[in-house]
C-alpha cells in the first residue's frame, strides 16, 4: 500500500507539472542540447547573450544536484553579458541512463566535462572562450578536470568547494568550535540533545570538547558526527551575522518548477539516489571524501577567481585561502573575493556582488 501511495503521488505531481506548462519561456531564447557519453544522456541548456565570445559552463553541486535551480542566479546580470551553459551531470538533475557505481566516478565525470566543452565549441564556434563556474561539488569536479584532462578552459570561477578533504574538515571543525564558544560566552545553549553514531551531546560544552579531542578527522564515524554538529551553531551564525539577501533574478522558482525544460521530479529522484551512492551518506562508495588534489594543483595555471562566503559551515574560507596558495596560476591572474554576508550559498545571498565579481574577472581575462 505504501508503494502504491508513493506511485500515485508521483503521477499526480507529474500531471500537475505538465498541466501548469503554457509556454516554455526558458527556451524562448535558448538551446536545449544533449551530450551522450558512456551510458549517460546529459542535458545542457544554453541561454543568455549568444553574441558574446564567452560561454560560462556551470558545474552544479551535489554530487547529484542540478543546474536548473541556478538559472535564477545568473538570469539577472550574467546572462546579459555572456551565454551560460547549464549542464546536468551524469545521474544528476534531468540526465538519463542506467547507472551502476562504476559509472559514477570523478574520472568519468571529468571526461564528461571535456565532452561538454567540445560540444559547445563545435556548436557555437571554436573561437568561443569557455569559463567554468563551479559551486560546491562543482569545484571538486572542476579541479579534477584541470589536473587530469587536456584543459580547454580560458579561466574558472570557483565558489565554496574543496580540493582537499583534510582542509575541508579542519575548516568545518574550526567553525563548530569557534561559534559554539561564542554561544557559550553569550549564555546560549542547544535546544535539544543531539544523538549521532551512538553518542549524545547535551550541551555546547560537550560539543567543544568533542571538536578538541577529534581534530583532525580521520574516520567515517568522526565525519558523520561532525556533520551532525554543524546545525547546533549554524542558525546562530545566520541570525547573528547575515543581513537580508542581496539578489536579482529574472526567473522565478515557479517558472523553474513548472515551465522548465528540466524534469524536476526526476531530478529530485536522481539527487537522492546519487547522494546515496557517491556522497558521504555511504562511506564505502563515496567519491568525494578523504581525497587530496593538492600535490597536482601546481598544474593549474589558468586565471582563477575564488568567490567565498565568509561563514560557510560546509567548506570554510580557510579552504579558499589554501586553494589560492597551492595553484600554479600567476599572482596577477588569481583572486579571492570574500562575501561578508554569506555562508555556503553566496551565489544567491549576495548575488549582485557575486555576479559583478564574476563579470569583472571575465572582462579582465577574456
Amino acid at each position: 500500500m505504501k508503494i502504491y501511495t508513493q506511485y500515485l503521488l508521483f503521477v499526480l505531481l507529474a500531471f500537475f507539472s505538465i498541466s501548469c506548462i503554457d509556454e516554455n519561456d526558458l527556451l524562448s531564447e535558448g538551446d536545449m542540447l544533449f551530450v551522450k557519453h558512456k551510458g549517460a544522456s546529459m542535458p545542457v541548456l544554453v541561454r543568455g547573450n549568444f553574441d558574446s565570445d564567452v560561454i560560462i559552463l556551470f558545474l552544479h553541486g551535489g554530487a547529484g544536484g542540478t543546474s536548473a535551480t541556478h538559472i535564477e542566479d545568473f538570469s539577472g546580470m550574467v546572462e546579459k553579458e555572456y551565454a551560460v551553459a547549464y549542464w546536468d551531470q551524469r545521474h544528476a538533475g534531468s540526465s538519463q541512463g542506467n547507472f551502476a557505481k562504476e559509472d559514477l566516478t570523478i574520472e568519468l565525470m571529468s571526461e564528461d566535462m571535456q565532452m561538454v566543452i567540445n560540444m559547445l565549441k563545435h556548436k557555437y564556434g571554436d573561437e568561443k572562450k569557455i569559463f567554468a563556474m563551479g559551486h560546491s561539488w562543482g569545484v571538486i569536479l572542476g579541479t579534477h578536470y584541470l589536473i587530469s584532462q587536456e584543459n580547454q578552459l580560458h579561466g574558472a570561477i570557483f565558489s565554496n568547494g574543496a580540493h582537499s578533504s583534510e582542509h575541508e574538515y579542519s575548516a568545518r571543525m574550526d567553525y563548530i568550535r569557534e561559534f559554539a564558544k561564542e554561544m557559550i560566552d553569550k549564555g546560549l545553549s542547544i535546544s535539544e540533545p543531539i544523538n549521532v553514531e551512538g553518542e549524545t551531546f547535551k550541551s555546547l560544552e560537550e560539543i567543544v570538547n568533542w571538536t578538541e579531542q577529534n581534530d583532525p578527522i580521520q574516520t567515517w564515524k568522526q565525519l558523520k558526527i561532525q556533520v551532525e554538529l554543524v546545525p547546533a551553531v549554524e542558525s546562530y551564525v545566520e541570525n547573528t551575522y547575515f543581513q537580508n539577501p542581496d539578489a536579482i533574478g529574472n526567473v522565478s522558482f515557479q517558472e523553474l518548477r513548472f515551465q522548465s525544460p528540466y524534469f524536476t521530479i526526476g531530478g529530485e529522484i536522481n539527487q537522492v539516489s546519487t547522494a546515496r551512492i557517491i556522497n558521504n551518506f555511504a562511506a564505502e562508495t563515496s567519491i568525494q571524501e578523504f581525497y587530496d588534489f593538492t600535490p597536482e594543483m601546481i598544474k593549474i595555471d589558468i586565471p582563477i577567481s575564488l568567490i567565498w562566503g565568509k561563514y560557510d559551515p560546509i567548506v570554510g574560507l580557510e579552504v579558499a585561502e589554501d586553494y589560492y596558495e597551492v595553484i600554479g596560476t600567476p599572482e596577477e591572474s588569481k583572486e579571492l573575493t570574500v562575501l561578508e554576508n554569506s555562508g555556503h550559498s553566496g551565489i544567491y545571498r549576495e548575488n549582485i556582488k557575486f555576479s559583478q565579481t564574476l563579470i569583472d574577472f571575465i572582462e579582465k581575462h577574456r
